[in-house]
């Protein structure tokens, strides 16, 4: 439900992220280009990188069943989940995009609105203060109030709001 606002954080899974397990180094090596590899007892492999621009990747941790997290310099995080999802932090301003393997896209920026783009065409807006704009493929919107009124505005342009009275 895109009521749900917390379920399009970044969020750290204990499973990957155990926060009181101390792991056991397997192989190390160092790449000729500075780049390290570590190998941990879990099946976890981290690679850092040795780069000086600010964009690229700093560290990426890859676990057996496909999750990876990458890190990069300028802090944004993207993470790669088994089941195709992606989950990109921007740091710079707070905002976390989320696609899901079936093509559905979901932003949530650091006011708490969030915008759910649906392979259809179709999108949703929800608004910190309660209000929902629907977009819909055919090009006609709507607008859900906080108060409950509504507003419709159609393909021609015309606009048709029903008041939380009832009235029209």
């Amino acid at each position: 439900s895109i009521n749900d606002e917390n379920k399009y954080d970044i969020i750290f899974l204990e499973k990957y992220h155990p926060s009181n397990v101390k792991l056991e180094i397997i192989n190390q090596e160092i790449i000729e280009d500075g780049k390290i590899i570590t190998e941990y007892s879990n099946h976890k492999k981290k690679i850092i990188f040795n780069n000086k621009d600010e964009s690229v990747c700093l560290k990426k941790e890859i676990y057996d069943d496909g999750y990876q997290i990458i890190y990069f310099k300028n802090k944004d995080i993207k993470q790669i989940y088994p089941d195709g999802k992606t989950v990109y932090f921007f740091s710079e301003n707070n905002t976390v995009a989320t696609t899901f393997s079936n093509g559905e896209k979901v932003y949530k920026f650091a006011n708490g609105q969030i915008e759910k783009f649906f392979v259809n065409g179709e999108k949703k807006i929800l608004y910190p203060d309660g209000t929902i704009k629907n977009i819909y493929s055919n090009g006609e919107e709507e607008i859900i109030y906080n108060d409950g009124s509504k507003q419709r505005k159609k393909k021609d342009g015309s606009i048709f709001v029903k008041y939380k009275n009832g009235i029209e």
